[in-house]
């Protein structure tokens, strides 16, 4: 599957699931964070980093540490969603930059729905 099907497929979902919730933010997809860099998709004050196998290597990983600065004196939660990670140590690398809360690979059962508790909750707060 194409990176771009797949954000489809989670923009479409994830909007289903906050609607259910009564949740009505837009969702902008292709969002311009700063320069050229841009992020998959951004509801309110929150930034979703989309891959459909991970980041590969730990080189990725220290690349988005300009991204997550960026994101946090924007003040937005800055998460992070894959269909897996076959590699343990990079997971793990992932989890330890993005945060355990804020990192979902939705080979881990359950995953898909901490990551729309995680959403819902940080757009109920605003």
């Amino acid at each position: 599957m194409s990176g771009w099907s797949f954000e489809t497929i989670i923009h479409h979902y994830l909007k289903n699931e906050l609607l259910d919730r009564g949740i009505l933010d837009e969702i902008e997809t292709q969002y311009k964070l700063h320069g050229r860099k841009r992020i998959d998709l951004k509801i309110s004050n929150i930034i979703i980093e989309i891959k459909t196998q991970g980041i590969f290597g730990k080189k990725a990983v220290e690349n988005y540490s300009n991204h997550k600065r960026i994101a946090t004196e924007k003040c937005q939660n800055y998460l992070y969603i894959a269909t897996e990670d076959t590699d343990y140590k990079v997971k793990q690398e992932t989890i330890n930059f993005f945060g355990e809360e804020n990192a979902f690979f939705l080979s881990d059962e359950g995953s898909w729905q901490k990551f729309v508790e995680r959403v819902s909750g940080i757009l109920k707060q605003k």
